[in-house]
């Protein structure tokens, strides 16, 4: 099916070449003998092409009609040399055997070069007088032998080109293959028609699946996350400057899926030393990405609550001394949990503390940060407060811990003290320091309850 499709452009493009090279040439014997001159070649070449077009535009059988084409070309220049015969005419008719190697086809260049091979006989011994007047009888062994050299010539150009083209397909077959295994991608962007174009489908958006091009402008619209959108504008715009850059970016389809793609890429310049293309590859890092974040769970985050962990706490506090805001701790210890776990197991208990973990995150500012620091302790972080705003946070902290959580069934009631830090200036907040006042203020309540 492949072969056929090729076979039918090449008739259309030999169609197209020989209809151009026909009328220049029945321009210039206008103009040098008068509309006569063209007449009845003119007829026949009208009828030749009428069925030749009917061929292409109802697609019948590529292959037939390139066949149908030389036969044609050849009867025309037979019936052409009957009526005219000229030098120019004879020598016009050579140029059917290199206008036949457009198909890449050892048949149809074989089929030309008899074709030129009798016409060359029939020209020589039929008009001799009128085309070869001056040329000896044996010499037209020569002619035979200029048409063999020829023919052999363009069979031997066919044959390399088919085998270069094979390799070609080869390599780009095995390219593909190794893309395809390594979720790799090629693409290509054309800025003059905004057009992206792709070695294989994107991963995870079937809106996309029946086409590997697409509108550049369409994509950053659509299917680029809107975070990452003026990421990939500002990466494509270094690129355009002749900069080579690598870029990390997410996809989402119509179902919310996100999928992380790994850009790079490269402008490539033109003669006119104007960016013409960009070209480079798209990695699928979904899978790499999610590890990253399994890392930094486990790096920052506590494993059973997923509250922030003692490193997270001491990274957030550099952080927000940095922005010179004003921070205070508070430190919560849950009363009685020991009898929680005697009584229901460690397993009730560790479900116990995700609800409460999740409690207490309810209650906070989302600019605050909750930390486990083991046990049944937890720490929030508070920032940009002053002390109202910070008692209101332990009011609302209590009121939430004397509600009953809902535990394999069970209506388990705890309670717990919250001890608070001075407030303190950035430039002059210490973490340790901070979360001994905030420890043995907890204690203090505890003595109290």
């Amino acid at each position: 099916m492949i072969y056929k499709e090729v076979i039918h452009h090449r008739n259309v493009i030999l169609f197209s070449l020989i209809v151009v090279f026909y009328f220049v040439q029945v321009s210039i014997n206008i103009s040098i003998e008068g509309i006569a001159s063209v007449f009845p070649p003119v007829i026949l070449f009208f009828i030749a092409a009428s069925i030749l077009l009917l061929f292409i535009i109802k697609k019948i059988n590529p292959v037939l009609t390139m066949y149908t084409f030389v036969i044609f070309t050849y009867l025309y220049f037979f019936f052409l040399l009957t009526d005219s015969p000229y030098l120019i005419n004879y020598l016009f008719m050579w140029l059917g055997l290199p206008l036949s190697a457009v198909y890449q086809n050892y048949r149809a260049v074989l089929l030309a070069g008899i074709g030129s091979l009798l016409l060359t006989f029939y020209a020589f011994f039929s008009f001799r007088n009128e085309i070869f007047p001056n040329v000896a009888s044996g010499d037209f062994v020569f002619f035979l032998i200029f048409g063999l050299f020829l023919m052999g010539f363009l069979l031997l150009f066919i044959k390399a080109t088919l085998l270069l083209w094979k390799r070609t397909e080869e390599s780009s077959s095995k390219l593909n293959h190794v893309l395809q295994q390594t979720n790799i991608i090629a693409w290509s962007y054309d800025r003059s028609t905004d057009r992206l174009s792709l070695s294989n489908h994107l991963p995870n958006l079937p809106e996309l699946s029946d086409t590997l091009e697409i509108s550049g402008k369409l994509m950053i619209e659509n299917y680029i996350h809107s975070e990452d959108s003026s990421i990939l504008k500002h990466a494509f715009s270094e690129i355009e400057k002749g900069k080579a850059r690598t870029v990390e970016y997410r996809i989402v389809n119509s179902k919310g899926d996100v999928t992380w793609l790994q850009c790079r890429g490269v402008s490539f310049m033109n003669e006119t030393e104007r960016e013409a293309k960009i070209e480079g590859i798209l990695i699928d890092i979904t899978k790499q990405k999610q590890m990253e974040e399994q890392i930094k769970k486990l790096t920052y985050y506590d494993s059973l609550t997923g509250a922030a962990n003692r490193y997270k706490l001491k990274k957030s506090f550099e952080s927000l001394q940095k922005m010179g805001r004003t921070l205070a701790i508070l430190f919560i210890d849950m009363n009685s949990f020991k009898q929680v776990n005697d009584t229901y197991g460690h397993d009730a208990g560790d479900r116990l503390l995700q609800k409460v973990s999740a409690r207490i995150q309810g209650e906070i500012a989302e600019m605050d940060l909750l930390c486990r620091l083991g046990g049944d302790e937890f720490v929030i972080l508070l920032s940009n407060v002053d002390d109202a705003m910070a008692n209101a946070a332990i009011t609302r902290i209590h009121a939430a811990m004397n509600r009953p959580f809902e535990v394999d069934g069970v209506s388990i009631r705890v309670s717990a003290s919250v001890g608070r830090s001075m407030i303190m200036e950035a430039n002059q907040a210490h973490l340790d320091k901070m979360l001994q006042q905030a420890d043995a203020e907890m204690y203090l309540v505890k003595g109290h309850e």
